[in-house]
């Protein structure tokens, strides 16, 4: 193909990607720069004024702002090690086992597809005085816990369920990284006589530290970006104790409006994070290549046994919400005390009660519905546009692909909560608030998502396309019909991937839709469970029904969702 017709076809495959991250990242990242200098204010733009430094001195001498960065620090400081370590040890543990190996991988990865917004909702329930925590505690002779009504013990608290939470993604992560290790290196351990500890220090960890390295940094970044779960169960109190720094450039830019005070926040902010990324991935570099081990397997069934019990303590907060769900409250504050609280009621006309209740006196089937709605359509997008920009940076030779291709994996670190007010504006300055283009414009490209298909297309042969070129076969024509069908793996993945972010998606549909007949599910939760006359065993049924679709979508597409978990923390680039 000569050169001039290649770079044609390279920008035109990239070039819908590059539209769109140019108008929802690299402008919006120009914006909060310059809008940092200023005192915009979004109700009154006329009278923006250039101030220098003078919003940086001042969020530096604001009370609220250092509260907010001492918490996100000390959440960060909780929850990197618990969920890191506990990740790690959950994978060891797991690929110990012979037995119920798959249930295992499952059990404790089922809390990651359910979103934040659900997770925190649950557990309001959990951590109320009346909860099933304190009634766990009091079995044991412990005074009942004031958890997130309580300014010491509410961060601590949110830490726990963030970590409860997140842990089966690492784990995941790490699972894949240990069975990757060479036999080989275990063998040669136990000729040596090599204590599972020496295996594990002289071996395991070193394999490991190129995904140790990510498994720290991803739970550092995401641990940073916390502001669903103060949002949705404290507030970000009592007294300011969760109040966060992506919570504080929330409020700012979209309830004050203050956009270049909350520009200048997320500035310090994503500033703050790359610097601590950069710090993270230099310290924990390799600094040697170390080869040694495997392992002799034992009897594990004590293992086995073990790790089914520790599965259901994990789970226990499903199990609770499913069970609860078919109860009336009276029923459930009875049971409270007893293992009762873990058994559905037995099957009567009532049964399904909470559920019909919901569905039929609140707009959740709406809800539902235009979830899958927005998904369907960010999938079919989200497809062409990142798969045509994947295989570009992959197959094309074009100007500057190998800069771009860096400056798409940068943009998978950048925090897109320091730039979702800025979206807002400019889908605002659109006149597309409340609509489906408004909210589905700024989803479609995904830096992720792009690297995943370049990374997969790296290995279609070449000689395919050379072929399809003697019957005349056009670019455009190769990538539809050969290309996609046969990467159904990374099609699967990225459809999956797409399906459980807007499901999941919490942040961004509450900014751009205030009309009832556009929510989505997790907007709509948020909308029944905030409402005095829904009761607890009806907010435990919203739950479980928001909870169910990622569940079955999990269970039908585990492998294409592991697959690109550990893809993410592949040692290759």
């Amino acid at each position: 193909m000569k050169k001039r017709t290649e770079s044609i076809m390279g920008m035109a495959f990239f070039g819908p990607a590059l539209v769109l991250l140019t108008i929802f990242l690299f402008l919006p990242m120009i914006l909060t720069l310059i809008f940092s200098f200023t005192d915009f204010f979004a109700l009154n733009p006329g009278l923006t004024h250039f101030v220098g430094l003078d919003n940086y001195i001042q969020i530096f001498k604001d009370d609220v702002f250092s509260q907010a960065f001492f918490n996100t620090v000390k959440f960060v400081i909780i929850i990197v090690p618990l969920q890191g370590i506990g990740a790690l040890v959950m994978a060891l543990l797991i690929n110990k086992v012979t037995h119920c190996k798959k249930y295992f991988k499952v059990a404790f990865f089922v809390p990651v597809v359910m979103s934040l917004a659900v997770v925190s909702t649950l557990w309001i329930q959990i951590y109320s005085p009346e909860g099933i925590m304190n009634a766990i505690l009091s079995f044991f002779g412990i005074d009942a816990q004031p958890f997130i009504n309580s300014a010491s013990q509410a961060l601590p608290s949110i830490a726990i369920m963030s970590a409860w939470q997140g842990m089966g993604y690492q784990m995941i992560i790490f699972l894949g990284g240990i069975q990757a290790i060479n036999p080989a290196l275990y063998e040669a351990a136990e000729m040596d006589h090599a204590t599972p500890w020496q295996k594990f220090k002289d071996i395991t960890l070193p394999e490991l530290k190129p995904l140790c390295v990510f498994v720290l940094i991803t739970i550092t970044i995401g641990a940073f970006r916390m502001l669903v779960q103060p949002m949705v169960m404290t507030g970000g109190g009592p007294s300011n104790s969760t109040y966060t720094v992506v919570y504080d450039i929330y409020e700012t830019g979209t309830v004050n409006w203050e956009i270049g005070l909350a520009s200048t926040m997320a500035i310090v902010f994503a500033f703050f994070v790359m610097i601590l990324t950069v710090i993270q991935t230099i310290a924990t570099r390799d600094k040697e290549d170390q080869n040694v081990n495997k392992k002799a397997k034992r009897n594990n069934w004590i293992l086995t046994v073990v790790l089914l019990i520790v599965s259901l303590l994990f789970l226990f907060p499903v199990i609770w919400m499913l069970a609860n769900s078919f109860k009336p409250d009276a029923a459930i504050t009875a049971d409270m005390n007893s293992m009762a609280a873990f058994i559905p009621p037995a099957l009567n006309g009532n049964f399904f009660e909470n559920y019909v209740s919901v569905l039929t006196n609140t707009g959740f089937v709406r809800y539902m519905c235009n979830t899958l709605f927005y998904a369907a359509i960010l999938i079919v997008l989200g497809v062409i546009v990142n798969g045509l920009a994947g295989y570009a940076l992959a197959k094309i030779n074009f100007p500057f692909r190998e800069r771009w291709l860096l400056i798409i994996m940068l943009l998978m670190i950048v925090p897109m909560e320091t730039i979702i007010t800025i979206h807002f504006l400019i889908i605002a300055k659109l006149g597309l608030l409340n609509t489906v283009l408004g909210y589905v414009l700024p989803m479609i490209v995904n830096p992720f998502n792009i690297f995943l298909f370049r990374q997969v297309f790296l290995g279609l042969p070449d000689d395919v396309y050379e072929a399809a070129q003697l019957d005349h076969c056009g670019p455009v024509k190769y990538f539809f019909t050969m290309v996609l069908p046969m990467s159904k793996s990374v099609v699967a993945t990225v459809s999956v991937f797409t399906f459980l972010n807007v499901w999941n998606d919490y942040l961004w549909p509450s900014l751009v839709f205030t009309s009832s007949d556009l929510l989505t599910a997790q907007i709509g939760l948020n909308a029944i469970t905030s409402n005095d006359n829904t009761t607890t065993g009806q907010t435990l049924a919203v739950i479980t029904m928001v909870t169910i679709p990622v569940i079955i979508i999990y269970s039908l597409f585990s492998k294409q969702i592991v697959e690109g978990v550990i893809s993410t923390g592949s040692k290759e680039g």
